[in-house]
């Protein structure tokens, strides 16, 4: 009976030395198999790096347009990131404005702006004001309304209007020679076949118009400097 007693304790010992073995065998199979795991995606990763930089390799426009501008410097070696083409999007266009750094305070972001091609009238607002001065100027970019205007062109050159104020309801008159003073200003007024002089104050003036507060009527007269 004690032989036997001692048998089953050397059993039982060596049973739960190959239970501890197995317990420490299956927790080295589930890290060796998250190692596994780990460096699977790291080499998917990889491969999917190698892919999108051969698929870029290619060079393949993403959307129609005109091609501005081509590396042309054969055998040269093309860095990561270096632009190889330029391409100009016909559909989308944006306006570089640039104005004497006398008028800064005068401008901020959302500002209405109107662009004068030819005859064609476009209005946007300003979205970025750079902060550097160069020559004594300020670069703005303007976000258009219509940015597919059929007037807009690549590097064309055009008349930016910063709206600085408005109103409503206001009697105005064609801006000219007879506004080139200081307001009040006196002006003569065609009635029948006289000359009247008038004093007039103004107040907002664009190219185009010039607002009169008081001493003329809305009508169409004839208007001369004095």
């Amino acid at each position: 009976m004690e032989q036997a007693e001692t048998n089953l304790r050397v059993a039982q010992h060596e049973k739960a030395q190959l239970e501890y073995e197995i317990k420490n065998k299956q927790e080295a199979m589930q890290v060796e198999m998250r190692e596994t795991e780990l460096e699977s995606a790291i080499q998917a990763q990889g491969l999917a790096e190698l892919q999108r930089k051969l698929d870029r390799a290619a060079i393949v426009a993403h959307r129609s347009g005109v091609v501005t501008w081509v590396n042309c410097n054969i055998g040269t070696t093309v860095r990561e990131g270096e632009p190889l083409v330029r391409i100009a999007d016909l559909q989308s266009f944006k306006v570089t404005g640039t104005i004497a750094d006398n008028y800064s305070d005068k401008l901020s972001a959302g500002m209405p702006v109107i662009i004068r091609i030819q005859d064609s009238t476009i209005r946007g607002r300003i979205e970025i004001i750079h902060p550097s001065i160069q020559n004594n100027t300020i670069t703005f970019d303007i976000q258009l309304d219509e940015r597919h205007h059929p007037s807009l062109r690549p590097h064309l050159k055009v008349d930016v209007y910063p709206v600085t104020a408005s109103g409503r309801d206001v009697t105005r008159a064609p801006n000219g020679a007879a506004f080139s003073g200081v307001s009040p200003m006196a002006v003569y007024v065609v009635q029948g076949n006289k000359a009247v002089r008038r004093m007039v104050h103004t107040g907002m003036v664009n190219f185009d118009y010039v607002e009169i507060k008081d001493g003329l009527k809305p009508g169409r007269p004839s208007l001369f400097q004095t």
